[in-house]
């Protein structure tokens, strides 16, 4: 059995992570790996943990074990006929892998299977045209957060209600048939509005705390571009000034417009939003400063860049 080289020779060269056996991890290692001026490696990938036994077995019966350093990158150069049998400590994947660029499929940045791109709009591909199979829900609640790999997703389809667990990404999905709009819940936590589509994450963003549905989600994007009443919970202002440019957390926002003033202060991200009736245009001020020239439109986010205020 011969490895690819030995761990502890490549760290004595490797100067910095973007070379040696602790670069990149999570990457498709063979995308280099696997032709041109790189060492040819014939199985890399990345887990999750250090020390993790990878066990190789080709369709001609040899088998050989690799074990994963300290960002939980393997590889190796040995000679191997496909399909493979995989299994990490001891626990064999269910199919046949058929390219030993393991984190084409794995997450945290695969580009195929479950574990894909965690975070992102999984129904802007999969629309049973770009790719397959087609969802009618899908998205992440990442596992680093507030939650937990397992997490339970239940939404209300045609033909009952659909149970979801997230994976080792946080990811979940499905394809039965869903009646748009409907109420999702996490973990039994019902969201406070119903959603028109199930497209999770182009309103939860991978951050569990910052960017999750609700008062804190997406700082210093156009709140109405989605909160206009039919998508989501009609606001008639509501943007960003972030902590990060100078706001204090509780900066108040005055709006005076068709004879009428309302306040709102900023939360801990910055955002605010107002959802009592106003006619603009009025003015609008942020802790007393009044702004320039008159508020025409309450997505504050579409002129405030990053919600940080310009003139």
């Amino acid at each position: 059995m011969r490895v690819a080289i030995a761990a502890g020779v490549m760290i004595a060269v490797a100067c910095v992570p973007s070379e040696g056996p602790l670069m990149d991890p999570g990457q498709d290692c063979l995308q280099c790996h696997g032709s041109g001026d790189a060492k040819r490696w014939t199985v890399a990938g990345t887990w999750t943990t250090q020390g993790s036994q990878v066990t190789i077995t080709d369709s001609a019966g040899k088998s050989f074990t690799l074990k994963t350093n300290q960002v939980g990158n393997f590889y190796s150069a040995e000679p191997v006929a496909f399909p493979l049998a995989v299994s990490v400590d001891g626990k064999t994947m269910p199919n046949p892998v058929t390219y030993g660029g393991c984190n084409r499929c794995h997450g945290p940045y695969a580009t195929e299977g479950p574990l894909m791109r965690p975070g992102q709009d999984c129904l802007s591909c999969h629309d049973g045209v770009t790719a397959t199979p087609k969802f009618t829900a899908a998205g992440t609640f990442a596992p680093l957060t507030k939650y937990p790999r397992g997490s339970t997703v239940t939404i209300p389809g045609v033909a009952g209600t659909i149970t979801l667990t997230t994976n080792l990404a946080g990811n979940f999905y499905t394809d039965q048939p869903i009646a748009f709009p409907v109420t999702p819940t996490v973990n039994g936590n019902a969201m406070p509005s119903p959603t028109p589509n199930g497209r999770c994450n182009s309103c939860h963003m991978l951050d569990g705390t910052a960017g999750d549905y609700g008062p804190l989600m997406r700082p210093g994007d156009d709140c109405l571009a989605c909160h206009d009443g039919s998508q989501a919970t009609k606001f008639y202002a509501a943007g960003t000034f972030p902590p990060s440019g100078g706001f204090a957390v509780g900066s108040t926002v005055r709006i005076d417009a068709g004879g009428k003033t309302v306040s709102a202060s900023t939360n801990s991200v910055g955002n605010f939003y107002i959802t009592a009736p106003l006619t603009l245009p009025g003015t609008a001020s942020v802790n007393g400063a009044l702004m320039q020239p008159a508020l025409t439109y309450g997505g504050c986010n579409r002129c405030h860049v990053n919600g940080l205020a310009s003139n």
